[in-house]
C-alpha cells in the first residue's frame, strides 16, 4: 500500500526530476520527502508548491491515480543547460499543460481538426538545399500563407503577427501570448496531444515575436518541444529551426533583390536601418540574414554589432563558431 502512495517521488520522476532535485525545490530533505510519499493526502502548502514545480493542477495531484506528461528533455534553462527551466517558464508550462489536460478530458466529446504535416528527423537536421529542408520550408509557408511580397507591402509587424497567428490557429495549432515577469525565454511549444505555441511577450516587440512565432511552429512540425533561449547556439535543433525561419521569412532570392537597392551603402548601421524600414523584422535578424545572403559582406553581422556598441553585451556569442548559430530573434529590435 505504501508503494501506491509513494506519489510525490513518482510525479517528480515523470517530470524528469530526481528525488534529490525535487526535495531541493520543495526546500525539504530526503527524509521529509519520504514522509510525504507515505501520506494519504498532502499538506495544502506542499500541494500548492508541488503544483507549481510540476506544472500540474492541484485537483490532479489530489487524485488517487496520477500520471503526468513528461516534460521533453529539450527544455533548457536560460544558460542552455539540460536542467530545470526557470520558475516563470515552469508556470507557463503549467498553464499550457492545464489547458491540454482539460482538452484531454473533453476529447471524447469534441472534434479537434488539424491541417498540417509533421516531419520525423530522427536527430538528423537537414541542411539548406536538401529536399527535406525544402519540404519543411514549404509546409511552414503553406500554414502561414506567407509571401515575402506580402511582408514588404504590409510592413507592419503587429498586423503581420496577427495574420500569421490567425492562419496558424486555422490549422489547429493554438497560440497563447502572455506577459511574464521573467524575460529569460521567448517562448515554447507543446506539440502533443494538442499543439500549443506559447509566447512570452515580455521584452519582445512584435518584430521579435514574429520570429518566435514561426520558430515555435517549426518545433511543432518536427514534434520537438523546446524553450527558446535568445542566445542558444549549442543546440542543433535550435539552429535548424532558425535556418528554416530565415529561409521562409527572408527567402534568399527575394532578399538578394532587395539588398541590391542598397548596394552602395557601406555603413553597416545605415544598411540595416534601411532594410529595417522596408521589412517588419528585427534588426538583429536582418543583420544576420544580410551576412548569409550577401557573400560580399563577410562577418557583416559582427561588424554591425560592434558598430552599434552591442558587442560588449554579447559576450555569450564568443562560443559560437558562426553568428548564424545564434538565435535570430534576439531582442535587438
Amino acid at each position: 500500500m505504501a508503494e501506491e502512495l509513494k506519489r510525490v517521488t513518482a510525479l517528480g520522476k515523470q517530470r524528469g526530476l530526481a528525488p534529490e532535485a525535487l526535495a531541493g525545490l520543495l526546500d525539504i530533505d530526503l527524509g521529509e520527502l519520504d514522509r510525504l510519499d507515505r501520506l494519504p493526502s498532502l499538506p495544502t502548502q506542499i500541494e500548492q508548491r508541488l503544483s507549481e514545480i510540476l506544472g500540474a493542477p492541484r485537483y490532479i495531484l489530489a487524485s488517487d491515480s496520477i500520471k503526468l506528461r513528461s516534460i521533453p528533455k529539450d527544455y533548457r534553462t536560460p544558460g542552455n543547460k539540460p536542467e530545470l527551466p526557470t520558475q516563470a517558464s515552469l508556470n507557463a508550462i503549467y498553464r499550457t499543460y492545464s489547458a491540454q489536460t482539460l482538452v484531454d478530458l473533453l476529447s471524447e466529446h469534441i472534434t479537434l481538426d488539424s491541417d498540417f504535416k509533421t516531419f520525423r528527423l530522427d536527430g538528423e537536421y537537414p541542411r539548406p538545399g536538401t529536399q527535406l529542408f525544402s519540404e519543411v520550408c514549404d509546409e511552414v509557408r503553406r500554414i502561414l500563407g506567407y509571401r515575402f511580397s506580402s511582408a514588404r507591402s504590409l510592413n507592419d509587424a503587429y498586423k503581420l503577427f496577427a495574420l500569421l497567428r490567425r492562419n496558424i490557429e486555422t490549422r489547429g495549432i493554438y497560440v497563447i501570448t502572455e506577459r511574464l515577469s521573467d524575460p529569460s525565454f521567448r517562448g515554447f511549444c507543446a506539440p502533443r496531444p494538442v499543439p500549443v505555441i506559447y509566447i512570452n511577450t515580455t521584452s519582445q516587440p512584435y518584430r521579435v515575436r514574429l520570429f518566435t512565432l514561426v520558430h515555435e511552429l517549426v518545433h511543432i512540425l518536427v514534434h520537438r518541444g523546446a524553450i527558446v533561449d535568445p542566445l542558444n547556439h549549442q543546440s542543433k535543433l535550435e539552429t535548424f529551426c532558425n535556418k528554416i525561419v530565415a529561409s521562409v521569412l527572408l527567402p534568399k532570392a527575394n532578399f538578394s533583390i532587395l539588398l541590391k537597392r542598397y548596394a552602395s551603402r557601406t555603413n553597416a548601421i545605415e544598411l540595416v536601418d534601411a532594410v529595417w524600414r522596408a521589412l517588419p523584422f528585427s534588426r538583429y535578424f536582418l543583420a544576420i540574414r544580410i551576412e548569409e545572403v550577401d557573400s560580399g559582406r563577410p562577418k557583416f553581422a559582427t561588424s554591425w554589432l560592434r558598430a552599434v556598441g552591442a558587442a560588449s553585451r554579447s559576450k555569450r556569442l564568443a562560443g559560437a563558431t558562426r553568428l548564424s548559430d545564434v538565435q535570430y530573434g534576439s531582442n535587438w529590435h
